[in-house]
C-alpha cells in the first residue's frame, strides 16, 4: 500500500513537470507570434520608404517647369516638402494600432504639386507608421529629400523611427542613401 502511494506522488510530479513544460512552450510561441508581427509591422515602414524614395527618384528623373526669375526652364528638381504628414494627428493616431488614411489625405498639397501629390504616393491598406518628407532645395548639388516613417507599435509611448535620404549629386543625379536608418524598431 505504502508504495501504490509513493507511484501517486510521482504521477503528481510527473504531471507538474509537465504542465510547466506545456506552459514554457505556449510562452515561447506567444512571444515568437508578438515578435513576428513586429517585424511585419516594421516591414511596413521599409517598404514604405523604399516606394517613396524610388518615387522621389522618379520625380526629379523627370525635368519640371521652374521660373527662374527671368523666364521658365526645364529642368530636374526635387519634390517640395509635404505640407503635412499622413496621418497629421502624428503618432497619436497609430499608437498601438493601424489608421486607415484617406486619398484626400496623401493629396493635400496636389494644388501646389509638392509633397506626396508630386511624388505620387499613397497607402491604400491601414497603416502603423505615421509617414513625412520633407527637401531641402531642389536641383542644387548637396540638395536633400527625407523620408521618415514614425510608429508606436506596441502603445507604450516609446517611438520607433525609421528614414531614408537622398542628395543631388553633381551631373543633375539623385543619390539615394544606401540604407534605412532605424531607431527603436520595433517599438
Amino acid at each position: 500500500m505504502q508504495h501504490d502511494h509513493v507511484r501517486l506522488q510521482l504521477t503528481r510530479i510527473e504531471i507538474v513537470i509537465a504542465l510547466a513544460a506545456t506552459a514554457a512552450l505556449v510562452l515561447v510561441a506567444v512571444n515568437g507570434v508578438h515578435e513576428r508581427r513586429l517585424w511585419a509591422r516594421a516591414a511596413e515602414a521599409r517598404n514604405a520608404l523604399g516606394v517613396i524614395a524610388k518615387d522621389a527618384a522618379t520625380a526629379y528623373a523627370n525635368e519640371s517647369p521652374w521660373n527662374d526669375g527671368a523666364r521658365v526652364v526645364w529642368r530636374h528638381a526635387l519634390c517640395r516638402s509635404a505640407s503635412a504628414s499622413v496621418p497629421a494627428a502624428g503618432v497619436a493616431a497609430v499608437r498601438g494600432k493601424a489608421y486607415a488614411s484617406t486619398p484626400s489625405e496623401w493629396e493635400v498639397d496636389a494644388p501646389t504639386r509638392s509633397g506626396f501629390a508630386c511624388l505620387r504616393y499613397a497607402m491604400d491598406e491601414p497603416q502603423y507608421y505615421v509617414y513625412s518628407y520633407t527637401a531641402v532645395g531642389s536641383f542644387e548639388m548637396g540638395d536633400s529629400f527625407t523620408a521618415v516613417a514614425n510608429g508606436d507599435l506596441d502603445g507604450d509611448g516609446r517611438t520607433s523611427t525609421f528614414a531614408l535620404t537622398g542628395t543631388v549629386t553633381s551631373g543633375e543625379s539623385l543619390h539615394i542613401g544606401p540604407q534605412i536608418i532605424e531607431t527603436n524598431a520595433y517599438e
